[in-house]
């Protein structure tokens, strides 16, 4: 092939791309959406996920970008493009003005696998599912009246609480001062709050115990699964933002996750087997006492047509969200 033929080629392939940029991508000022200026430093595939690293945390490093490029800026973390925002006002337009439109969230390995394929609304992204589950939440579950029925658990762990505080402290005066950490005191009442709310469960019957009830005959603490929990879920997944590395697992991170979800499935089913007998032997003399007696009585299998999730499977979800998101 000659020089002319070559330069007539390249010519050739330069008009089509400009034609594209006009024709697709037009110029004009009015089409043009508002692009949010982004950070320098990207490299191809991984974006600026080098710079996200060392030793401090992720809020301090997105805190230093702000202070460099101003309050709102984008970043690509991995394929994917990402706004931060990080003063008042502009938050405010994000998630009072314009929530709706913020609603969707990305899908996750985290929502896929301790989601229960994104039936946990936390992970749910915005469409009729979501809607459904919310108005399940504000007008069943969390309404005035049903948090004024079960106010006696909060005034009777209230009590427990200090109770079992002022019996430590007197002991701890007869042995030598032992330190009481008053910060694990109050997750573990915070807890028994949360779980007697949920499944009518108790978590600790002392709140001076550090391992709380067992997850089932032979399990392990729920304390230590809801701390797996937490360590996993706030976790990054790399397949996530580069989605090419799907098959990999980076430090065992999704077999961690499907453990967890199998032993959060034993508890949770456990909690609604039982609610379910309880529904069997009192039939139509039942009194919700707590959200899986309100669930069982709310939910059925037409609840939401447009997902392919099933009833056990919305009300064991929406217990998640209460029972691991609440105590966080």
């Amino acid at each position: 092939m000659d020089l002319a033929s070559i330069l007539f080629a390249l010519s050739g392939v330069l008009f089509l791309l400009i034609l594209h940029k006009l024709v697709v991508n037009p110029s004009n000022g009015k089409n043009k959406p508002l692009q949010i200026p982004e950070i320098p430093g990207g490299l191809p595939f991984i974006g600026h996920l080098h710079l996200l690293g060392g030793e401090d945390t992720l809020a301090r490093k997105l805190a230093s970008f702000a202070d460099k490029h101003g309050s709102m800026f984008t970043i690509r973390l991995g394929a994917y493009p990402t706004v931060v925002v990080s003063d008042f006002e502009s938050m405010k337009d994000c998630f009072v003005k314009n929530d709706r439109a913020l609603a969707a969230r990305p899908p996750s390995t985290q929502g896929k696998i301790l989601g229960n394929n994104f039936a946990v609304f936390g992970f749910a992204s915005y469409g009729e599912y979501w809607r459904n589950v919310k108005k399940l939440i504000i007008t069943e579950i969390m309404s005035l009246p049903r948090i004024r029925a079960l106010r006696h658990v909060q005034v009777s762990e209230v009590d427990v609480l200090i109770r079992d505080l002022h019996l430590q402290c007197s002991s701890s005066q007869q042995a030598d001062h032992e330190v009481v950490v008053i910060s694990d005191w109050l997750q573990n009442f915070v807890l028994n709050i949360i779980t007697r709310m949920v499944a009518g469960k108790k978590y600790f019957e002392n709140l001076a115990d550090s391992v709380g009830l067992q997850a089932d005959a032979g399990g392990r603490p729920v304390g230590e699964l809801i701390r797996e929990f937490m360590d996993v879920n706030g976790s990054l997944v790399l397949s996530d933002l580069i989605p090419i590395l799907g098959w990999i697992d980076i430090k065992g991170m999704k077999k961690a996750m499907r453990r967890i979800s199998k032993e959060l499935d034993v508890i949770v089913d456990g909690w609604i087997d039982e609610h379910k007998v309880k529904r069997n032997k009192l039939g139509d003399n039942l009194v919700p006492e707590d959200f899986i007696d309100v669930m069982l009585s709310v939910v059925d299998d037409n609840f939401d047509p447009s997902s392919k999730h099933d009833k056990e499977t919305i009300i064991k979800s929406t217990a998640m969200v209460f029972f691991f998101f609440f105590t966080s």
